[in-house]
């Protein structure tokens, strides 16, 4: 079976395509994937996905998913390995163009594994710009590292902006990036303000939440993303005071188009992607996050706009160029 492309995703926590973006929480990089999926789909590409624990083949929305058995059938022209390397693939499809393409940062337990890597002359594909000098300093200056930032879809830059709700604060990310600190620092925020502040909180669904009884924290659980965008719009803003290395941050790139702003730091590849690196704070800098919570909630949210170097149509034709297709 010929393919154009073909994702390989060997430690997804779940199987996912298409439908199940609609009707389940997902984390950002199974996102990214099912929209570039998608895109190349719609551009006449013929697509499929290797997901760890798939155990039966199907189609969903113009997305071949297909399990480990009977994966050597595939005639890939291009293998994309999101996250880490599928070292199998490299003997099964030794004619493909084979692109590794982190969302993570690389550390230096790592570095046996980029050395493989590097010998392996493949390509490696960064989220951001800052994620792109973070893997520099592993890989060299001189291997073929591309920045191809995370696809946000068309249709988000167009939605209808709703007006804000001046005390409502909505967490997106996996808990694991700081969930614990956001919620001590909204508990003083309702301390020291004696404003009615509320925090809501969405889970993508593959960490699991501790139930919590906290005043003003509403706990949503693992939401379909198309529910959550429809419940965010009049939100004040992202409480994200985390100090997590984003190598992008979806999120901050989709809140963004909603004219939300995040009340975050300016670490990482955050200065890229949430509001082009406005109203951030140095890391550790409680008292400006509340600051600009206070501020915002006073006089209205600040005008943010999402990145149009991060829509679909802008990011398909470079993985497109990229791949040779």
């Amino acid at each position: 079976m010929q393919v154009d492309v073909l994702f390989a995703d060997a430690s997804c926590p779940a199987p996912y395509g298409p439908t199940d973006a609609q009707t389940r929480g997902l984390g950002g990089t199974e996102a990214a994937v099912i929209r570039l999926a998608e895109g190349f789909a719609n551009a006449g590409k013929c697509v499929a996905c290797y997901q760890h624990g798939l155990t039966e083949p199907r189609v969903d929305n113009g997305v071949m998913l297909l399990p480990g058995r009977g994966i050597e059938t595939c005639e890939p022209r291009a293998v994309i390995h999101v996250r880490r390397l599928v070292e199998d693939f490299l003997k099964f499809f030794p004619n493909a163009k084979h692109v590794l393409w982190l969302h993570e940062v690389v550390f230096d337990e790592e570095r046996e594994y980029v050395q493989a890597i590097k010998r392996l002359r493949l390509n490696v594909v960064c989220v951001s710009d800052w994620h792109t000098e973070q893997a520099c300093e592993f890989y060299g200056d001189n291997y073929p590292i591309s920045r191809i930032y995370n696809p946000v879809p068309d249709e988000f830059y167009e939605r209808t902006r709703v007006t804000a709700d001046p005390h409502k604060l909505i967490w997106m990310s996996s808990p694991h990036k700081g969930l614990e600190t956001a919620l001590d620092l909204f508990a003083k925020l309702r301390t020291t303000s004696g404003q009615p502040f509320a925090f809501h909180v969405y889970n993508p669904g593959y960490l699991a939440i501790p139930g919590l009884d906290e005043p003003g924290v509403v706990f949503h659980g693992a939401t379909p993303f198309p529910q959550v965008m429809n419940e965010i719009g009049d939100a004040l803003c992202v409480f994200h005071p985390s100090l997590w290395f984003e190598t992008f941050c979806l999120v901050a790139a989709e809140v963004n188009c909603l004219g939300i702003p995040v009340a975050g730091y300016a670490r990482a590849a955050l200065t890229e992607t949430a509001q082009n690196g406005q109203f951030l704070k140095e890391p550790e800098d409680e008292n400006g996050i509340l600051t600009n919570v206070l501020e915002w909630s006073k006089n209205g949210r600040p005008n943010v706009n999402g990145n149009r170097a991060f829509k679909l149509s802008t990011v398909l034709p470079q993985w497109i160029s990229l791949l040779k297709l």
